[in-house]
C-alpha cells in the first residue's frame, strides 16, 4: 500500500529553511549550486509557495534535499 506524504505546517517549515539558511549564512544562489534547485523553488520554499512547483512529488523531493543540504531532520520539522 502506497503512503501519501504531506508537507505539513508549511509555514513552519518554510520558516525554518528561511532561518537556517541565514544562521549558516548561506546564499541561494551557494544552496542553488550545491543542490540542483532552481532558485525560483528555493524561493517557493522559503515562502511556503507550493504552487509553483510542477507537482506535489517535486516539492516533497526538493524540501527533503533542501533541509538535507542545512542538516534540518525533516522527520521532527
Amino acid at each position: 500500500m502506497f503512503k501519501t506524504k504531506t508537507i505539513a505546517n508549511d509555514s513552519h517549515l518554510s520558516r525554518l529553511f528561511l532561518d537556517t539558511r541565514n544562521k549558516k549564512k548561506l546564499t541561494l544562489e551557494e544552496i542553488e549550486e550545491s543542490t540542483n534547485i532552481r532558485k525560483k523553488y528555493l524561493i517557493a520554499l522559503e515562502s511556503g509557495d507550493f504552487s509553483v512547483f510542477p507537482g506535489k512529488v517535486y516539492a516533497l523531493g526538493f524540501c527533503k534535499k533542501y533541509a538535507d543540504l542545512l542538516g534540518i531532520d525533516v522527520s521532527r520539522a
